[in-house]
């Protein structure tokens, strides 16, 4: 990306700009519903997302002033599609009061054309950005093109109150720091295998009925307690709420793209049963 260079603005500009700034994406007297939301339907922490929330508002006022079509980030594009749930806010107000115009949001169709029309905008509404601006945007809500754009994968909601988002870091270097989640669970499954070290000469599986049955059901138990655990964790990640409305996946086997919290999304391995992975469309643009 080019140097980032101040460009001045005319005083309707500066107007524009005063007006979504100040724009309050929640009725009057009623509480940040749009906020939480967000924050709510993303996992992100109320901090995160309103980070998210003041990008979406410089996008808005690009998407008004550049000369091109402009093209969101992934963050940004969440936002404008809780923007855009309430129509009658969105285009009856909003549009007209605060932008003076309509401002379209047009989803990708799919295909390498497509890939590198978006690729284009995308890179174009970051120039216009550091322009306009004078710094690039942050880039954990404003990533790279080629990150923006190169998960050939299908994205998916995911109701996490069904299964449990595991970040793969577990299993990697990052989770053999964590003795006290990975060694319990190392340890029932060399009991399980019947490893000489842990079980002795006798498999689990070997074992007399009786005893084969006490067995199992302190393993059972073991299980429970462990799974309890890392749940009352996973929720603690997650700022302490049971989410029932989908998060945005992307799917990449042999791992799943998500955010855990108020984290960037990372790769996670899901456990997921039942029917609670939907395809959603992709996301969208500014046409």
């Amino acid at each position: 990306m080019a140097p980032a260079r101040l460009l001045p603005l005319l005083p309707p500009q500066q107007a524009l700009r005063k007006r979504i700034e100040s724009w309050s994406f929640d009725p009057e007297g009623s509480p940040p519903t749009f906020l939480r939301g967000l924050a709510h339907d993303n996992g992100w922490s109320v901090g995160h997302a309103a980070r998210v929330i003041a990008e979406y508002r410089r996008f808005l006022f690009l998407g008004a002033v550049a000369d091109h079509p402009v093209s969101p980030s992934d963050p940004i594009d969440q936002a404008w599609h809780r923007h855009l749930l309430d129509t009658r806010a969105y285009w009856e107000e909003f549009c007209p009061q605060v932008l003076g115009r309509p401002l379209h949001h047009t989803p990708s169709r799919g295909g390498a054309q497509e890939r590198q029309r978006l690729l284009h905008d995308y890179r174009l509404t970051l120039e216009s950005y550091a322009a306009i601006y004078a710094k690039p945007p942050q880039a954990d809500l404003w990533p790279p093109p080629e990150k923006r754009f190169g998960q050939a994968c299908p994205v998916l909601g995911v109701e996490t109150w069904r299964g449990w988002l595991i970040p793969q870091t577990w299993m990697g270097a990052r989770g053999l720091g964590r003795p006290g989640l990975l060694l319990p669970l190392l340890l029932v499954g060399l009991a399980v295998s019947g490893c000489d070290g842990i079980a002795g000469p006798r498999a689990l599986f070997s074992l007399p009925g009786p005893q084969f049955l006490s067995a199992y059901l302190a393993l059972t138990a073991l299980a429970m307690v462990l799974a309890l655990g890392v749940r009352r964790w996973l929720l603690r990640e997650q700022g302490g709420q049971r989410r029932t409305r989908p998060n945005s996946l992307t799917s990449s086997w042999p791992t799943w793209w998500a955010g855990v919290g108020g984290w960037p999304r990372r790769p996670c391995f899901p456990f997921c049963w039942g029917r609670w992975c939907n395809p959603l469309p992709a996301a969208g643009r500014l046409g």
